[in-house]
């Protein structure tokens, strides 16, 4: 792979669950996005919300939020059920995901939490990738993340090279500080595309 250009997915702001994108305008990453969580707070308050590229504006129509007290209001630490097995290990939390059209490899995102409640943002979690939405393999792990902002928090993947379709970000605990809802405003999600071609060599169409 030479050469890709980094790109946001979705490449635009979904407008419901299952958003489709013109390939005549969005080219190779056109096509249909869907979002998708363990649970939502309302039907206001949900998972396609952190795909819409609204970061800043604090209506509760423009986040995914959990439903009340699945994290402690004391200790940030995850009270419900909910697990994802991710590379073998079970891992407990509420999860946020986006299925793409095309496979990518992960390099950077940025998570922003609810601007006026930073402190439900993300504190240890997980992010997960997976080619059929069933078997999932660790792309991302992070413990202590806190200091929240309106500016919200990026990080990269170092040395990242495999692609996946589906992305879960699995929330293990919360920032918290007297509250019990995780909420994401943006899940902001980079990555380079494997565009497909045919093998000049033969008939077999290559990634």
């Amino acid at each position: 792979i030479t050469n890709m250009p980094l790109q946001r997915y979705p490449p635009a702001g979904m407008t419901g669950p299952v958003t489709v994108f013109s390939t005549d305008i969005y080219g190779y990453n056109g096509g249909m996005y869907v979002a998708s969580a363990s649970s939502s707070f309302s039907p206001i308050e949900t998972h396609f919300r952190a795909f819409n590229y609204d970061s800043t504006t604090n209506a509760n129509a423009n986040y995914w939020t959990t439903p009340y007290a699945l994290y402690s209001s004391t200790s940030g630490a995850y009270l419900g059920a909910t697990s994802t097995i991710i590379s073998g290990v079970i891992v407990l939390g509420e999860w946020l995901q986006i299925q793409l059209p095309v496979a990518i490899i992960l390099n950077n995102y940025n998570i922003y939490t609810w601007a006026t409640a930073v402190i439900r943002g993300p504190k240890d979690f997980r992010i997960a990738g997976s080619n059929d939405g069933i078997t999932w393999t660790l792309v991302d792990s992070q413990t202590g993340i806190t200091g929240y902002t309106t500016s919200g928090k990026s990080l990269s993947i170092a040395n990242n090279t495999k692609a996946y379709s589906y992305y879960r970000l699995v929330i293990i605990s919360i920032q918290n500080n007297n509250d019990a809802f995780a909420s994401i405003m943006e899940w902001e999600i980079y990555g380079f595309p494997l565009y497909p071609y045919t093998n000049k060599l033969g008939s077999i169409n290559n990634k």
